[in-house]
């Protein structure tokens, strides 16, 4: 669909270039002005998949998931495909939690084929959460920027941070297998020990988010 669309307005821009050249044959230039140079346009975000840093921790090289509106360390992607698309064989395989992370504005996104897409947020209460498919509704509240991007390093991973730093909460008070995965928080002023789900914020541990690109396919998934 790109690639027709950038030869649709190929055609357009250059039926515009001949239509100006025609009306204006013979005519003195009225200007001496150069002509302004093209502004150059941010690139497209790129797709990666993230994983956690935190060493001697249970959740050492997690890989980050979305699942059921919102994120994790560990389990499984709660994608979905509709059952028209995947007799078309037109299914991402859902096995990847893809994001894209777009520096010009600060948001960030799920890298999905849903029409609308679907959106990533930060809930007043510190839950990083996104927007269900169809859906452009974000509670009142919610941070939508502030997610950023670092360069590729010489491994080629890329450290996304957000406006405060990623907690990692586990289901108990254990801190090993059995609280997994661990539900993603963002250190944000609302988040408390009412939110954690062992009922304690200091069992939560803090990491680092480190991104690959994902080329693997075209999508992560039709939708999360």
């Amino acid at each position: 669909m790109v690639a027709i669309t950038n030869v649709f307005a190929a055609s357009i821009l250059a039926a515009s270039a001949m239509a100006s050249t025609t009306c204006t044959e013979g005519a003195k230039p009225t200007s001496t002005h150069p002509s302004p140079k093209p502004t150059s346009h941010p690139a497209e975000p790129e797709p990666i998949t993230i994983f956690s840093i935190r060493s001697g921790s249970p959740i050492m090289y997690e890989p980050l998931n979305a699942i059921g509106g919102q994120f994790f360390l560990g389990g499984s992607p709660s994608a979905y495909c509709p059952p028209q698309v995947e007799k078309l064989h037109a299914c991402p395989s859902g096995n990847y939690t893809v994001l894209e992370i777009i520096p010009s504005t600060g948001t960030a996104a799920l890298d999905v084929v849903v029409p609308g897409g679907q959106q990533i947020y930060i809930a007043k209460t510190g839950q990083l959460s996104y927007t269900q498919p169809h859906s452009a509704f974000i509670p009142s509240g919610a941070i939508t920027t502030g997610f950023k991007i670092g360069k590729p390093a010489a491994n080629t991973l890329q450290e996304v941070t957000a406006v405060e730093g990623f907690l990692a909460c586990p289901k108990n008070s254990k801190n090993d297998a059995s609280s997994s995965p661990y539900q993603v928080f963002v250190d944000v002023k609302g988040f408390t020990d009412k939110q954690a789900p062992s009922g304690k914020k200091s069992d939560c541990l803090g990491f680092g988010a480190f991104g690959h690109k994902f080329t693997a396919e075209t999508a992560g998934a039709w939708e999360y």
